[in-house]
């Protein structure tokens, strides 16, 4: 958690990213940015800090699965 979001900074971050069959994670990009720095890098090193997630399952077909991650920094709950 970015000290930011721990003094109360909000924000809403999107990450796309593919998971390869080995479980290395291809290429991050933004879906959208909080625009806040702190609270954008804090969300791309969860990600790269997962490095490597595990292994696709051998009934998986594909060679990467696509994934969209938003984290929700300090954001009201939706009613």
């Amino acid at each position: 958690m970015p000290e930011s979001a721990n003094l109360g900074r909000r924000g809403k971050v999107a990450l796309q990213f593919a998971i390869s069959r080995d479980g290395s994670v291809v290429k991050i990009v933004f879906a959208s940015n909080s625009g806040a720095e702190s609270l954008d890098r804090a969300a791309v090193a969860s990600i790269s800090m997962s490095h490597p997630f595990p292994p696709l399952p051998a009934e998986y077909r594909g060679d990467t699965i696509r994934l969209q991650f938003t984290f929700q920094y300090n954001m009201p709950p939706a009613n």
